[in-house]
């Protein structure tokens, strides 16, 4: 790949990451790295970074983030661009430090694996149980098992969700109360 290239794919990550040069720089050498080991090309890395710029994950992450996506991307049924939308959007509403996003990464592969579910169905209904989880102090673990069982038996995230967080929701208010 040719340097005007590399810039160019690299454009949309520097419009959503502020940094500096040497920042920049680094982040450019670790999506290199990357193409090296994993089947994606720097173009598509630098698309899912880009991503994750746009959904506040910090340049500290950033990286870390692009890795764990895109190999969720090719090893499940989820694509890059979802696993991206979800994981961000989970670990913000848990306020999950994204430096575990690996491991919530192997958690969900491990789920898909394991469950008579899939990946996608487990990550779809854990963001919508997510806040009424996260109101009823609950971990990522714990409500990504929620969601495993519920998926696995072929209830759908969008209504099966909706009537587990109101559960969720009334059992915390029976609780408080």
């Amino acid at each position: 790949m040719l340097a005007k290239e590399y810039e160019t794919a690299f454009a949309g990550v520097r419009k959503t990451v502020k940094a500096t040069e040497i920042e920049f720089q680094g982040l450019k050498n670790q999506l290199k790295d990357m193409a090296t080991r994993i089947p994606m090309s720097f173009s598509e890395l630098a698309s899912i970074m880009e991503q994750g710029g746009q959904l506040g994950v910090g340049k500290e992450n950033l990286a870390k983030f692009t890795e764990v996506v895109a190999k969720l991307g090719i090893a499940t049924n989820m694509t890059s661009e979802a696993a991206a939308d979800l994981l961000a959007k989970y670990a913000n509403i848990l306020k999950m430090p994204l430096s575990q996003i690996d491991q919530l990464g192997a958690v969900i592969v491990q789920l898909g694996n394991n469950f008579a579910t899939t990946e996608s169905d487990v990550t779809n209904f854990s963001s919508r149980i997510a806040g009424a989880g996260k109101i009823a102090n609950m971990n990522a673990a714990e409500i990504m098992a929620i969601a495993t069982a519920f998926s696995s038996v072929g209830i759908e995230a969008e209504a099966g969700g909706t009537a587990v967080q109101k559960v969720l929701l009334d059992m915390n208010t029976a609780v408080v109360s």
